[in-house]
């Protein structure tokens, strides 16, 4: 009995350590294929934007040598090009950062998100009648600097560009959940339809016309830093209008653990 006991102990500990060995070469091989999609991405990135640049040059040659013998259509046909070129052209940035998120080691260390909103609206430069509203001052995250100054400003950019209200409000609160912060940040435009909701965090998703859309990528970065950083991200079905983003940020260095 005591010798059979210990044949299947060895037979298990000899299937353990298969599926160590099996383990360790899948993260081998998922890190080589990382390497590789992140050469991929910057080559193909490099030489797209080289061929961008080239019809940017093109149009702007045209736009200032023939102005004046082309007539509105042709104009409007000129300005419609040059603004899909720059559309694409921020495409391809929004990709590369998306590939940079994780990649490297993050520096982090403690943010004050009351500092760092005051930053970004000065930059975001909202228009006179939006309201701002922070009831209470935020708190001090950890975290790389330069993902959360990235998350705030995917968000406020978002929350600010599709707002037309004539009384446009955000409002932006946080809530100390013990082991993390849980952040909200809601405003009165035309809101989502909850269909969408899963979409609008997918890679280059917009439900705007394309003439007036954004890249697609702003919410698809900030779920990638969100969820990077240990946190969950998600759009609150229980607003009853406008939209309300939330999400959860760690007090620790989550990602590392």
């Amino acid at each position: 009995m005591a010798q059979l006991s210990e044949q299947i102990l060895e037979a298990i500990q000899a299937e353990l350590q298969q599926l160590s060995t099996e383990h360790s070469q899948l993260l081998v091989k998922h890190e080589q294929l990382k390497h590789e999609f992140t050469e991929f991405t910057y080559i193909i990135s490099h030489d797209l934007k080289a061929h961008l640049r080239a019809i940017m040059s093109l149009s702007d040659w045209l736009n200032h040598d023939y102005h004046d013998k082309l007539d509105a259509a042709a104009q409007e046909m000129l300005q419609l090009m040059t603004q899909r070129v720059q559309r694409l052209n921020n495409m391809l940035e929004g990709v590369l950062k998306f590939s940079r998120i994780g990649r490297f080691t993050e520096t982090c260390l403690p943010v004050n998100i009351n500092e760092l909103i005051d930053h970004l609206l000065k930059e975001l430069a909202p228009p006179p009648h939006y309201q701002i509203i922070i009831p209470k001052p935020l708190p001090t995250l950890i975290g790389d600097p330069l993902r959360l100054e990235q998350l705030f400003a995917y968000l406020l950019d978002n929350a600010i560009k599709y707002n037309q209200h004539a009384e446009a409000k955000i409002q932006l609160t946080a809530q100390d959940l013990e082991t993390y912060w849980q952040f909200q940040l809601q405003d009165n435009g035309p809101g989502i339809p909850t269909k969408e909701f899963e979409r609008v965090f997918q890679i280059f998703q917009t439900l705007q016309p394309m003439e007036e859309a954004g890249t697609g990528m702003g919410l698809t970065l900030a779920k990638k830093i969100v969820e990077y950083h240990g946190g969950h991200i998600w759009l609150d079905v229980t607003a009853r209008s406008g939209t309300t983003v939330c999400f959860t940020w760690p007090k620790t260095d989550s990602h590392e653990q």
